[in-house]
């Protein structure tokens, strides 16, 4: 089956290696325009007494933190016009200051979507619908929250056996869960679904943003960081296979060979997702973010049949990228979740459990004179055919 990928906002997906794009030799940022450096026209110019001079330049420049190097102050130093030596250039108004952009996932300098982050989407998605609307899977999420009590009185013993604390503490864990509810490596549903890299997809569709993240209740941001992105409204294929294997017995995983019904599982997990979102940002301070989100919901209620709208990459927050959101539905028992894993910013020593539905306290967003503009990593999926 083939599907069609659109980006409704940015989304920024990092290689495995953190590469990153350097000041001090792959870009130089003039005139509001960022241009990639070609290291093979480069050479051309480069004699061993610039080449000394340029690795001494850098290796000064990373010592001293106050250091104003870059490779464009090379170029000026040697009289190699930019012209000459750049492989390709893009409209950027804003100076990312001399930072390193963090690269999209790319093949020989080309971008693509990786079929790994569409499926752990899509995974999240499908757990979340299944304990809360499954008979089997509510009794899995009942045990969870009777298993948080049983933790929590075991650490409040006087003689704590930190040995079998620990043990019960696992089964908490994201992974025990998992095997409980999808078996096996065998058993797995999700082993016969296989979901192909992107087809690459043209450098023109790359832009360069800053990402920061802001405080909810301070309403102030980090240093923003700086990546290379997807624009909105970029599009690419995936293939999509339903293998011949046997699913889990329960009839609910069946979906994982129906996408219309699996995109109606998705749907239905983005709009928890975003109404959550919207209740966390109420404050004027996020206004651009909410109108975003306001116009996501709108689009997921009136998509066209075989059509999902999901999140991938980076910029999701703690209730995308886990089935959580279901646990702070009882907000007792998140709060006592949050203390045996401390998540959070020292939820034990505040004390007040009406914390526990301000967490996370922060959020990525693109940032622009310091407010948060757009949102990062919504896509949406349409059947293209078999």
């Amino acid at each position: 089956m083939k599907l069609q990928i659109e980006t409704l906002t940015p989304i920024f997906i990092g290689t495995e290696s953190s590469e990153a794009l350097s000041p001090y030799s792959d870009y130089v940022w003039e005139n509001c325009r960022f241009n990639y450096i070609d290291h093979k026209k480069l050479e051309q110019f480069l004699t061993p007494q610039a080449v000394q001079l340029w690795v001494d330049q850098i290796k000064e420049g990373i010592a001293n933190t106050k250091s104003t190097y870059t490779i464009s102050t090379f170029l000026n130093q040697q009289n190699i016009p930019l012209e000459k030596i750049k492989k390709r250039s893009l409209a950027l108004e804003i100076n990312p200051g001399n930072k390193k952009i963090s690269r999209f996932i790319h093949t020989a300098g080309r971008p693509y979507i990786p079929g790994s982050s569409v499926k752990g989407a899509i995974r999240t998605a499908l757990l979340f619908k299944y304990l809360e609307q499954e008979s089997d899977g509510n009794r899995l999420l009942n045990n969870m929250i009777s298993q948080i009590s049983k933790v929590k009185n075991l650490e409040k013993q006087r003689q704590q056996n930190f040995k079998e604390i620990k043990q019960e503490k696992r089964k908490l864990s994201g992974k025990f869960l998992e095997q409980n509810i999808l078996g096996n490596a065998m058993e797995n549903p999700f082993k016969n679904l296989h979901i192909g890299d992107s087809a690459i997809i043209e450098t023109e569709q790359i832009a360069i943003i800053p990402v920061a993240r802001f405080h909810l209740r301070k309403e102030s941001q980090d240093t923003p960081l700086w990546r290379e992105a997807l624009k909105a409204e970029t599009k690419a294929e995936i293939r999509v296979k339903f293998g011949a294997g046997k699913n889990r017995a329960h009839q609910f995983w069946q979906c994982l060979k129906n996408w219309h019904e699996m995109s109606g599982h998705l749907n239905y997990f983005s709009h928890k997702s975003i109404e959550r979102e919207m209740s966390s940002l109420s404050t004027d301070f996020f206004k651009d973010i909410r109108y975003q989100y306001d116009k996501l919901l709108k689009q997921i209620n009136n998509l066209k049949q075989d059509e999902a709208i999901i999140r991938i990459g980076a910029g999701k927050t703690f209730f995308d990228n886990t089935i959580d959101l279901l646990l702070e539905r009882f907000p007792d028992k998140f709060y006592q979740f949050r203390q045996i894993f401390n998540l959070g910013r020292n939820p034990i020593a505040r004390g007040d459990i009406r914390l526990a539905k301000k967490f996370p306290l922060t959020r990525a967003f693109v940032c622009q004179n310091r407010k948060p503009v757009q949102a990062l990593g919504w896509i949406k999926i349409k059947k293209l055919g078999d």
